[in-house]
């Protein structure tokens, strides 16, 4: 639900698309948290309020925008890990080229145009294997920046924003599986700046990604599971032995994630210290 799955989808784009730039090649020009100049004097034009610099915009602005135009009205309607990954996708490229993305995730023809049966097939492919979904969304996600004339630039940003949505998506989707599973077991559980890249950009795409954002985005995922599972241990005395193994998986899973997202980060400044 919305209510659950948006506030922590909009944190991990928040990582990406977090502070104030204004990079002269960027050609949205000054960007708040994602929000560039013209989509904020549009929102505050549709509001009756008047035009103001976007490094002004408040926090209850800048989610009613990503909530309205960016996660509205699909990311509700799609699988869970999903959601969030098209989510990012559209903040990052547009809603038209995310929903590209999909389609051809799914192999359907890619005319950027959602309905019910990218919709349809999407829950179809996700109920099968929905790593397997979220993978080969990211990896066409991936050849769309790779055809991009600035990818020699910006693309090493671009990607490493890929790798590490993958990552927390997939982990979405297996924290969703197993939430789905307990219910099933006892129906008494319940369980409480970066670049914007666009197909027609063919001159100077925005900012790329800092690394720092996988970090923030694999200890974020971490330290939630670990809360979501010390809860439920107590409501499922019944299934102790199911509860530990379980656990003892995710933060496996996490530990691994973290692990690669330290290396990330050791790699990002290596790099940046040989080129200056």
């Amino acid at each position: 639900m919305v209510a659950e799955t948006f506030p922590h989808a909009l944190r991990l784009v928040l990582v990406d698309e977090g502070g104030l730039d204004d990079d002269p090649h960027d050609h949205g020009g000054r960007t708040a948290h994602g929000i560039i100049q013209r989509e904020y004097d549009g929102f505050r034009t549709r509001h009756g309020q008047p035009r103001q610099d976007v490094w002004k915009i408040t926090p209850a602005e800048y989610t009613e925008i990503y909530h309205d135009r960016y996660w509205m009205p699909w990311c509700d309607r799609l699988p869970a890990g999903l959601d969030y990954a098209f989510f990012d996708a559209g903040v990052n490229a547009g809603p038209a080229q995310a929903a590209k993305t999909l389609q051809r995730a799914l192999d359907l023809r890619a005319d950027g145009f959602m309905g019910d049966v990218t919709l349809a097939k999407a829950v179809e492919q996700a109920e099968q294997n929905a790593e397997a979904l979220i993978h080969a969304f990211c990896e066409a996600r991936r050849r769309f920046y790779r055809a991009l004339a600035q990818f020699p630039r910006y693309g090493r940003g671009w990607l490493a924003r890929v790798d590490h949505v993958e990552k927390a998506a997939k982990a979405m989707a297996l924290a969703g599986a197993g939430n789905a599973h307990r219910r099933g077991l006892s129906d008494d559980v319940k369980l409480e700046a970066s670049a914007r890249a666009r197909a027609e950009d063919t001159t100077t795409p925005p900012v790329s990604t800092e690394t720092a954002a996988a970090a923030a985005t694999g200890s974020g995922i971490a330290a939630g599971y670990t809360e979501q599972l010390s809860g439920l241990t107590d409501k499922l005395s019944p299934l102790q032995d199911a509860i530990h193994a379980v656990k003892y998986l995710l933060l496996g899973i996490a530990l691994v994630s973290i692990g690669l997202t330290l290396y990330a980060v050791w790699h990002h400044g290596k790099v940046k210290e040989a080129t200056g």
